[in-house]
């Protein structure tokens, strides 16, 4: 079956609540679906009940059942997953693309696939068949909870098919992941983006599917444990959820991941956070603060070993807190992860309850809450459509073998983001440049310590020579 055959079959299941049509051919056809560059403000368009069907707190199983299931205190799947650890996706790398919308879809889509069993390999998801095919803003945003319902419709390709060698390759898109919220407003790095289809379409590829996503937040405060043993039972059982929340300054460096700042590394809207030391003020969360939103994977949850500091009058409680998996590569926070304060410690910043947050142009933007998603079927073997003008002096991150066939790789490396050479030529510079430091450096101690051992042992040797006895006459007379 071909992907045209594919998706014509089918068109009668599309979900209403998704616009646009499914991709025909090499092209995708998803015109109605993008969002106009001049009217992003934010990053990612995170109301997820605009595009998902909600998932009612009184169709599951009541607050007294749940905490019957003896829940451990501390859990996340890349640390207590046993044998499926190792299969799970790394920490992403987005670079300047604002592209967190669909590497944090692609990782929980592929993480669910493991956890429920459908393969025993790491599936390696691929972000820019979604920027591709299921467009919406590409590298100026999107909405994750729309695009996790198209993969439910259609599916999402591995990256044996398609990878994100247009990025990684090309010097104005492959920076630091930390500056796409400028970088991504300023440039139009959507227009690297190929069309819809693989680097090599000679073979079948692999399409992974989803059961339909369901939304959920706090509706009402009293719901709220309620609400958190609802999440922690669907990662236990299924895998990660996605979350959105608002990006401040304060997040960006992630500095509060240090734990050595007596906070154990969780994050609080109101810290004011540096090397070793964290401070607090009345609110941080204001417009100018304001950075953009940013979507992750919710990989678990914990709460603090001990009461911290909470508030600028010095408020010690325990935190409870969702453990998360950014895509600002490995070496950013706790290797690529964090710890988010759960609600309400945090207000603003948070995935658990939706807020309408006002930015300095005055626009209203509704933002939180999660998406839980299923795997249930095995991914799918599909003819799909070749990308147009892949020559052999086309470069790649990878040989042409790797996109020829599927990649199923049963080692795992759940714990690294793509390698180094991903990064910017400035980047690329600047580690060399501190490598030549570091290496003079060593050189010039190396000399200088043979310089002091020279002058040590010459003047042993003229002490020795100077303190030798004469001999007196009467040994030299019976010698």
């Amino acid at each position: 079956m071909d992907f045209t055959e594919y998706t014509n079959k089918l068109k009668n299941q599309v979900i209403h609540s998704s616009t646009g049509n499914p991709p025909n051919g090499a092209q995708s056809d998803l015109s109605n679906n993008r969002i106009s560059p001049i009217n992003i403000v934010l990053n990612s368009q995170l109301d997820f009940a605009a595009s998902t069907l909600p998932l009612d707190l009184k169709t599951v199983p009541g607050l007294s059942a749940l905490k019957n299931l003896n829940l451990p205190k501390n859990f996340n799947w890349h640390d207590d997953g046993g044998e499926k650890s190792k299969y799970l996706s790394g920490s992403g790398n987005q670079m300047l693309c604002g592209s967190c919308w669909a590497i944090a879809s692609a990782g929980i889509v592929g993480d669910n696939h493991v956890i429920a069993g459908t393969v025993n390999y790491t599936p390696d998801l691929s972000t820019t068949w979604s920027l591709a095919c299921y467009q919406q803003a590409q590298c100026k945003g999107g909405n994750p909870a729309m695009l996790l319902n198209k993969i439910s419709e259609i599916g999402i390709a591995s990256n044996s098919c398609v990878d994100y060698s247009w990025c990684a390759l090309n010097d104005e898109c492959n920076g630091k992941a930390t500056k796409h919220f400028k970088e991504s407003k300023e440039m139009n790095l959507s227009s690297l983006i190929p069309k819809c289809g693989c680097i090599d379409a000679s073979n079948d590829h692999l399409l992974y599917k989803i059961e339909r996503p369901l939304n959920l937040s706090i509706k009402n405060d009293d719901d709220t444990d309620h609400f958190r043993l609802v999440v922690k039972t669907h990662i236990k059982t299924y895998g990660p959820v996605l979350g959105g929340f608002l990006v401040f300054k304060n997040f960006k460096h992630g500095k509060f991941t240090n734990v050595n700042n007596n906070q154990e590394g969780i994050y609080l809207e109101n810290g004011i956070y540096t090397d070793n030391k964290t401070t607090f003020t009345d609110n941080y969360t204001t417009a100018e603060n304001y950075m953009g939103s940013h979507a992750i994977s919710i990989i678990g949850w914990g709460e603090s070993k001990k009461e911290i500091v909470i508030d600028n009058k010095g408020t010690k409680k325990i935190v409870p807190y969702w453990v998360c998996k950014n895509s600002w590569t490995n070496t950013w926070g706790d290797n690529g992860k964090f710890k988010m304060a759960m609600y309400p410690f945090n207000k603003i910043s948070q995935f658990d309850k939706v807020t309408v947050f006002t930015m300095k142009t005055g626009q209203k933007a509704k933002i939180g809450g999660m998406v839980l998603v299923k795997a249930k079927e095995k991914p799918q073997s599909i003819k799909l459509p070749q990308i147009p003008n892949i020559t052999d002096s086309t470069t790649l991150l990878h040989p042409s073998t790797f996109y020829g066939k599927e990649n199923k790789n049963t080692k795992g490396d759940p714990h690294n983001a793509p390698k180094d050479n991903n990064k910017s030529n400035d980047s690329k510079s600047k580690g060399n440049y501190r490598k030549l430091l570091q290496y003079g450096f060593i050189v010039i101690l190396v000399i200088i310590g043979i310089f002091l051992l020279s002058w040590f042992v010459i003047f042993i040797v003229k002490r020795i020579k100077n303190n030798k006895p004469k001999k007196s006459i009467v040994s030299r007379i019976y010698r």
